[in-house]
């Protein structure tokens, strides 16, 4: 494992992100040189109806015969309340369902659902794990033996606008999910959470970049920048304290001035939280 620290300054339309990151470069292993390429990348997006209904659902949808590798979303109004509940990876497209938490949204608001599409890759497929229980659940979603995590996903089942994702954690094997009933927890005792491990055999140049380091309350953009030469083919997300009172309001990738970029946008829910949480950005990294 090899860590970077540096420093980058990125600017857009209508946005200004600061990082002072610590990279954490995870490499896919001694073959990564000689693994498959991955071709006809390309971002799909479809956005929701803008209007004050409290559940939204977005479905973006590849082009041609392109299968799905990642999953993002954004939801534009209403970011204290608004919860997502699903971003799940089909074959060839990507279903994001929000619905606004339990005291409803006055307001407003749309989500959309990003689809991160390719050429199907060697051994490509979709696995998941899910866990039904009446407390937090990690269920965690394993690639075969011989395959590595190229793409994320999620789903929560069983007590609409009361359940908080907080962690959407990938790593060259697995994809692990963590939820969190809100402060008033749920009528619902047996609620159930589901990850997705988009696989496929060895990518070249497969790895995952992490950054954590922008703390600023109640709202946290994190960014992490795939290394020169490299592309941003997905991302997941983490916070670090905060459980129940923290929403990943969205996950993406994008290019930016020659970089690429995997982004989580991070927000406290209406009611907030004393914890000095931060939020952990993972960008999956690749050759093309």
């Amino acid at each position: 494992m090899k860590i970077d620290v540096w420093r980058r300054r990125l600017a857009g339309a209508g946005v200004l992100t600061a990082l002072a990151v610590a990279l954490v470069v995870i490499p896919a292993g001694p073959a990564a040189a000689t693994g498959h390429s991955l071709t006809g990348l390309e971002v799909v997006e479809d956005t929701s109806l803008h209007d004050d209904d409290e559940r939204k659902t977005a479905l973006a949808e590849c082009t041609g015969s392109k299968v799905v590798i990642g999953v993002g979303w954004s939801i534009s109004g209403g970011l204290d309340d608004i919860l997502i509940e699903d971003a799940i990876p089909y074959s060839d497209s990507v279903l994001v369902v929000a619905n606004a938490d339990e005291t409803g949204h006055p307001d407003d608001w749309s989500v959309t659902a990003k689809a991160i599409c390719a050429d199907a890759p060697p051994g490509w497929q979709i696995v998941s794990d899910s866990i039904t229980s009446t407390s937090n659940k990690t269920p965690i979603a394993f690639c075969p033996d011989d395959k590595f995590v190229i793409g994320v996903g999620f789903d929560l089942a069983g007590a609409t606008g009361q359940m908080l994702m907080t962690d959407l954690n990938p790593s060259l094997d697995s994809v692990s999910v963590t939820a969190y009933p809100d402060d008033t927890g749920t009528a619902n005792l047996n609620w159930t959470a589901r990850s997705y491990a988009v696989c496929a055999y060895e990518i070249n140049g497969l790895q995952i970049v992490a950054s954590s380091n922008q703390t600023a309350h109640p709202r946290t953009v994190e960014a992490a920048v795939c290394p020169a030469g490299k592309v941003a083919i997905g991302a997941g997300a983490w916070f670090s304290l905060g459980e129940g009172n923290l929403n990943l309001a969205a996950l993406t990738v994008f290019a930016f001035g020659g970089s690429q970029i995997g982004q989580a946008t991070g927000h406290e829910d209406e009611d907030g939280t004393s914890a000095n949480w931060d939020l952990t950005t993972e960008t999956l990294c690749v050759y093309t």
